[in-house]
């Protein structure tokens, strides 16, 4: 089981949607203009800024080159970096601005020294969808990990509507956990 960014299920897998991640640019504040920039960027802004991107199979990067796509632009990619480290650094330098979503980028060490502004494009996000294997039971241990990151799930980011199984997820508090599904182990 994982948690993969993504909508067009993988033959296999059983995708349940989670949530929308939303991506953010991340700069330092030398990237910006004198003035405070404001709390959203435009595709067409983003494709401005020399980005630190992953390689190019990364949801991430091709999100980023379908947002800029989309209002007829290429990003300008000048590095490659897989490491969250390495992207801190790189960023710190001044060497460029990342694409992350919120949960990476408050991570960042340097957070206080950076502008972090959501990018407003209708495709600056992704699913995220808990898959499980659609044609193989889940062990008992298995199941028991299935209903802990859950429950760990709901008491993250709130209740949700998503048929999980025939596990539902939905109208309880945070902290209520799923049912036990009936078809399974």
């Amino acid at each position: 089981m994982a948690v993969l960014y993504g909508e067009r299920p993988v033959t296999g897998l059983d995708y349940k949607p989670l949530m929308r991640e939303y991506f953010y640019l991340v700069a330092p504040r030398g990237m910006y203009p004198e003035q405070m920039p404001p709390e959203e960027v435009s595709a067409a802004e983003v494709a401005q800024f020399d980005l630190l991107l992953p390689y190019r199979e990364s949801f991430l990067r091709q999100t980023v080159e379908r947002v800029c796509a989309e209002v007829g632009l290429r990003p300008r990619i000048v590095a490659e970096i897989h490491s969250q480290s390495t992207l801190s650094s790189a960023i710190a330098a001044g060497v460029g601005a990342a694409v992350l979503p919120m949960s990476i980028a408050k991570e960042l060490p340097n957070l206080d020294e950076l502008c972090i502004r959501r990018i407003n494009a209708p495709s600056a996000s992704q699913q995220m969808s808990l898959c499980i294997s659609d044609n193989a039971a889940l062990s008992d241990a298995a199941f028991a990990v299935y209903k802990i990151l859950l429950e760990i799930i709901v008491k993250t980011w709130g209740p949700f509507e998503a048929q999980l199984g025939s596990v539902a997820i939905a109208s309880g508090g945070p902290a209520s956990p799923p049912d036990e599904p009936k078809d399974e182990p």
